[in-house]
């Protein structure tokens, strides 16, 4: 299918590809929790709301929900696919750090073309998830049904684990990223649950011989399935 090159403005985008991902999580989208996800004001939100809300970008329910029309979620659609193929791109031919891709491709994401994302798709060998390993829109990666995935910070002292992919969310925090990346807290990786102590906030994990203690906040963004589930175990829900 040709793509277009008309494109929404970087703003109209960030939007877009928010409420696209929040939605992708199983989570309502409000306007709070849109505000949260991009670091801006509930009123700022509000206004934008109503500018996509003309533009038949995207619709609000009697509980103050919002979705995306077709038109949107279309939009959105390619714009994270786009955002996903450059992170590809800097991990894996440029060689930039996997804590640092999220927030470079954000930076060109929007210069790239139809026809260059169909020769980014081909020259990165077609792949199905992003470096994070979350799903990329229009391929053959899908976001596992529920049932499937939890968050680590819920896995049950003992159990053994396999990073699936970090949260969309997670990925707007650097810091993060980069505990992650340097504990190999990333996916693929297989974890044995040593110690929940929620009294401290924190999960330790063996990690290969190496303990690891993370945060709750973080470990609740880092999505595991069951180590006997074959790898890149993913269903279409």
């Amino acid at each position: 299918m040709e793509m277009s090159d008309e494109m929404p403005t970087r703003a109209v985008a960030d939007y877009l590809q928010a409420i696209f991902a929040i939605a992708s999580e199983g989570r309502a989208v409000i306007g709070a929790r849109v505000a949260e996800w991009l670091g801006v004001t509930p009123p700022t939100v509000v206004g934008m709301i109503h500018r996509l809300a003309r533009d038949g970008l995207v619709e609000m329910n009697e509980r103050k929900e919002i979705s995306l029309t077709p038109k949107g979620e279309g939009l959105a659609a390619v714009m994270l696919r786009r955002h996903m193929l450059a992170e590809r791109l800097l991990a894996e031919v440029i060689g930039l750090e996997w804590h640092k891709v999220h927030h470079e491709a954000h930076s060109f994401e929007h210069a790239i073309s139809a026809e260059v994302e169909q020769k980014l798709t081909a020259l990165l060998g077609e792949p199905t998830t992003c470096p994070h390993g979350n799903p990329i829109p229009g391929t053959a990666g899908a976001y596992a049904p529920p049932g499937v995935l939890s968050p680590l910070s819920e896995v049950r002292e003992g159990e053994r684990v396999v990073i699936d992919r970090i949260s969309e969310e997670a990925e707007l925090d650097q810091r993060a990223l980069e505990y992650m990346e340097r504990n190999r807290l990333m996916p693929g990786q297989e974890l044995v649950v040593q110690e929940v102590a929620p009294y401290a906030g924190t999960i330790s994990v063996w990690n290969g011989d190496e303990k690891v203690t993370v945060g709750l906040r973080i470990a609740a963004k880092i999505r595991v399935r069951a180590a006997s589930l074959p790898a890149g175990h993913r269903q279409s829900s």
